[in-house]
């Protein structure tokens, strides 16, 4: 009797054992369900954040090419007007060299014109006096 209370007892056990079994069985298939899920979430992230930072690379160094290009092309630009300020300023020559010569004899003719008419005015003027 004894033997058959302790077969009855350990047939209790195992199938609660089992039954606490199946049902861990149960949870971690959804626990490995749930962790698939969100792997999948993960990996779909990733991919998503990879190829943004893909883009981010490609326009980097699209701007990256405009940009020098932008800086070539004004290097360019400005060495450009630099060889033409110096054509144009070797064209022409100093004041000193040719404004001032041109104005001083300017000068110096329109004194001699003031001067000459002065003398003819005071010669007619005497003239007449004398008449």
């Amino acid at each position: 009797e004894v033997v058959e209370a302790m077969r009855v007892q350990l047939d209790g056990h195992t199938k609660l054992i089992q039954r606490v079994a199946e049902e861990w069985g149960n949870k971690l298939g959804g626990v490995k369900k749930n962790a698939d899920a969100a792997h999948e979430v993960l990996y779909k992230s990733h991919e998503v954040l990879r190829q943004r930072v893909e883009g981010l690379a490609r326009n980097g160094s699209d701007t990256d090419r405009a940009l020098a290009e932008a800086k070539r092309t004004a290097a360019e630009g400005i060495a450009w007007v630099r060889t033409e300020l110096k054509d144009e300023a070797s064209r022409w020559r100093t004041f000193e060299d040719v404004g001032q010569p041109a104005l001083l004899s300017l000068v110096e003719s329109k004194l001699g014109e003031a001067e000459t008419r002065s003398v003819r005015a005071a010669l007619d003027y005497a003239e007449r006096l004398r008449r």
